[in-house]
């Protein structure tokens, strides 16, 4: 089994009835500090159901984070900001 590392999921298409997922890694420029640039990583091709459950599962496990407190919800970050 090969494994993909990825930083984002850069574009998701349909095309045939399979969800194509885009992955990209990120990188700092040589020479600069702030210029992040985005690399392709691969692709993840599934089909338009595993697609579904997917995301299902992965709702399930940001619903999981927030309970947990892993992470925060955009508006609790937003709201801690601006305290």
């Amino acid at each position: 089994m090969t494994s993909i590392y990825a930083d984002a999921v850069s574009n998701v298409s349909i095309i045939n009835g399979a969800a194509r997922l885009e992955l990209s890694i990120a990188s700092i420029e040589n020479g600069s500090e702030n210029k992040v640039l985005s690399s392709p990583a691969g692709t993840l091709v599934i089909s338009l159901d595993g697609f579904i459950k997917l995301h299902s599962q992965i709702d399930g496990i940001v619903k999981k984070m927030l309970e947990d407190g892993v992470i925060k919800q955009a508006d609790q970050v937003s709201a801690v900001g601006s305290q």
